[in-house]
């Protein structure tokens, strides 16, 4: 567990400045320069996970790399995840650099997102759609928060939460 800290401490520091230099836009996209300071960071973390020495530590780096990877995806212009990729609607653990960000929540019948704190400062996350189902927007807002998402709707629901980054 210790070590899974020290590599999303890692992530946060490398990626931190160059995530909070970006411009403040609806929806923030990457430069050519951006995108290389992400994948530096990921190698970074590569480079860092192969010193891991039990089976543990290996497993708590698969994590983290590919939380790194969201990381940027989800800087670089949003991440999106659906009920086709997550039948059981657990998504995670997501790491979140910035600190504002627009979720949206689209579904055939009634959903919900909630979401648990791995780390960090989390707040409290929820939203739901209508009964009928739809389209609900939120904000969230946090800091350095590495969290575990939960979509509730019934099995034949299908939805799409997209999480795209403000600030």
């Amino acid at each position: 567990m210790r070590y899974m800290l020290l590599l999303m401490v890692s992530i946060i520091s490398l990626f931190g400045t160059s995530v909070i230099a970006q411009d403040a836009t609806p929806m923030p996209g990457c430069t050519n320069e951006q995108w290389q300071e992400y994948f530096q960071g990921i190698q970074n973390v590569i480079d860092l996970a192969k010193t891991v020495t039990t089976e543990e530590e290996f497993r708590n780096a698969l994590v983290v790399i590919g939380g790194a990877v969201e990381l940027a995806q989800g800087n670089c212009g949003g991440k999106e995840w659906s009920s086709e990729e997550y039948p059981l609607g657990i998504i995670g653990p997501v790491l979140f650099g910035g600190e504002i960000y627009e979720a949206t929540l689209e579904s055939s019948k009634s959903a919900s997102v909630s979401m648990l704190a791995i780390e960090g400062n989390c707040g409290a996350v929820f939203m739901s759609t209508s009964l009928d189902g739809g389209t609900e927007a939120d904000l969230w807002r946090f800091k350095d928060c590495v969290g575990m998402i939960e979509v509730n709707s019934p099995d034949d629901a299908n939805w799409v939460l997209t999480i795209k980054r403000i600030k």
